[in-house]
Formats: C-alpha cells, structure tokens, sequence
C-alpha cells in the first residue's frame, strides 16, 4: 500500500480476495470570491489527474471552499511496482468578474 499525508484511498473488492486501492488527494482552495471554472493544465497519462469535477461548500463568513479530488500515482498492488506517478500537478483558477 502506499499512503501519504493528506492522501486516502478509494476502496473496491477486486474479486482476487482483496481490496483495489486507488489513491487520491484533495486539492482545496478557499476564497471570498466565487470561482468561474478550474482547468487542469497539464494532460497526465490516465488515470492521473482529475475528473474536471469539484464540489464547493458556502461556509458562514461568506468565504467559499473548492475542493477537487486528484490522483497522484499509478501502481501495482501485488508486486508494488508504480506505473506512473506526479511530483506536482497545476491548475488555472478563473474567477468571476
């Protein structure tokens, strides 16, 4: 398994007697300012990167919090060979006017 700060696993029976990990990172981003879209720059070899999905939440001071889910390495559970992975990923913020 691999695990890192800040990273969680997504969980699923893989019918060879155990369960597939794949594991993700949150990318959150909180600001008073309303956000138009986010774009991934760069284009990584699938599965990496995001789904070009994020959830934001209205928080009581007014401020909103973006978050995305991004993943950060590819690899092979039973032989624990990685397949791919990124250093750093980075994304463009367009807020509204």
């Amino acid at each position: 398994m691999i695990r890192g700060s800040g990273t969680y696993p997504n969980r699923h029976w893989c019918g060879d007697q155990f369960d597939l990990e794949e594991i993700y990172f949150n990318a959150q981003l909180t600001t008073t300012r309303r956000i138009k879209s986010i774009t991934q720059v760069e284009n990584p070899t699938a599965p990496l990167g995001w789904t070009g999905k994020h959830t934001v939440d209205e928080n009581p001071d007014g401020s909103h919090t973006y978050r995305w889910r991004v993943r950060m390495i590819d690899f092979d559970q039973k032989t624990g060979v990685i397949a791919s992975q990124l250093d750093h990923i980075d994304y463009k913020i367009k807020f509204e006017p």
